[in-house]
């Protein structure tokens, strides 16, 4: 019995360490603005997260009213700019709505590139990994994903033995990977990359990047 007891305990401990390395932000699922309407996967992602960061003081906002707030229009399900431009904003430009938005509602919010320009992603990877799960757990901040000519959001995170032989064991070698919830409708509302992969993609691009959204102030 006190063998089983210790083995008991020592499988508790794995699992909970297992657990610990596998996360999925339900919130975030539950407020992921899908579908998207054609071409505006910048609006749907900044929908979602102004609600998973903003939702509980302002209550749940639509894509059209994030449109209404910025001078957006639907045409032919379409967005157009105050312009009649259609092109798709940049990163900046994402960020800088997000502010408007939330100034808007009497909020002060704050983003930043997690990684991108500034943030090469192959020096940070390691360390903006334990970032990026930082913000993943947090209930006042999103994760945005610009990927290839598409912006998703982060959702969770999942990590595992890079040998099959520990796959059920406290493993330091691990493979990591980025959970995104996607607002396109010919995509899988729920799938993943593997950080190194996101790292790589990153560090090779002049626009894919990783931007956190939240409040201004300190990081909660």
């Amino acid at each position: 019995m006190p063998e089983d007891n210790g083995q008991r305990k020592a499988d508790c401990e794995t699992l909970d360490h297992l657990r610990a390395r596998r996360f999925v932000n339900e919130r975030v699922l539950a407020l992921a603005t899908r579908p998207q309407y054609k071409s505006s996967c910048s609006v749907s992602a900044l929908t979602t997260a102004i609600n998973v960061v903003a939702s509980a003081r302002i209550g749940i906002v639509s894509q059209e009213h994030v449109a209404k707030v910025l001078g957006l229009t639907i045409t032919r399900l379409e967005w157009v700019r105050p312009d009649g431009s259609k092109s798709w904003p940049g990163n900046n430009t994402l960020m800088r709505w997000y502010t408007e938005c939330m100034d808007y509602h009497g909020l002060s919010g704050h983003a930043a590139f997690l990684l991108g320009p500034d943030r090469p992603a192959v020096s940070e990877g390691a360390s903006a990994f334990r970032t990026l799960e930082t913000g993943l757990r947090s209930e006042n901040s999103a994760i945005v994903y610009h990927l290839e000519n598409h912006y998703a959001i982060a959702c969770g995170l999942f990590e595992c033995a890079s040998e099959p032989q520990e796959s059920t064991t406290v493993s330091s070698n691990t493979v990591q990977w980025l959970l995104i919830a996607d607002h396109a409708p010919g995509r899988s509302p729920i799938w993943c990359r593997r950080w190194d992969e996101v790292c790589e993609r990153i560090s090779t691009s002049d626009r894919q990047c990783l931007m956190r959204f939240g409040l201004a102030g300190p990081v909660q």
